[in-house]
């Protein structure tokens, strides 16, 4: 009994070593990734004041696969709609790199990217780099991206 007990705490403590406790929104800010996913088998929906919607599920702990619209005001809403996969590869400590990629469907229009978050005490940078192009041009362009997410005060904003 005394040897399940120490294999059962030892299987615990291993795989909460590289456990990050994550926190709703940790996946993206407005207008780029993060290189965190969502927990496997949840699912998140979020919507910027109705106009850009946005549903993510968690294949797996370190995958994740988005789709995004416009909010359907207008018969070309289904021009915007846009799938992305993100994929994890690295986590260590306050330390994260995911790889991404995104496609629009309609014109058709693809970001193949990289983007890496560092966490410290209640923030977090972010910086990433895309490849941007279209599907039927040899074309080829870049995008850089900086982010930040930080609490501004122990008050929430109204």
């Amino acid at each position: 009994m005394k040897k399940v007990l120490i294999v059962v705490l030892l299987i615990v403590l291993g795989s909460c070593l590289f456990a990050q406790d994550y926190v709703i929104g940790d996946h993206d800010l407005l207008f780029m990734p993060t290189a965190k996913t969502i927990p496997k088998g949840t699912s998140y929906f979020s919507d910027y004041e109705l106009v850009f919607l946005n549903y993510s599920f968690g294949v797996t702990d370190r995958t994740t696969i988005s789709a995004y619209s416009l909010f359907p005001i207008t018969d070309s809403f289904t021009e915007t709609f846009t799938l992305s996969v993100k994929q994890n590869y690295y986590q260590y400590k306050n330390v994260n790199s995911a790889f991404w990629f995104t496609y629009i469907f309609d014109n058709p229009f693809y970001a193949i990217g990289n983007v890496v978050s560092l966490d410290a005490k209640g923030t977090s940078l972010h910086i990433g780099l895309a490849g941007l192009g279209e599907e039927f041009t040899d074309d080829m362009g870049f995008l850089y991206m900086l982010g930040l997410k930080t609490k501004l005060g122990k008050k929430p904003i109204l």
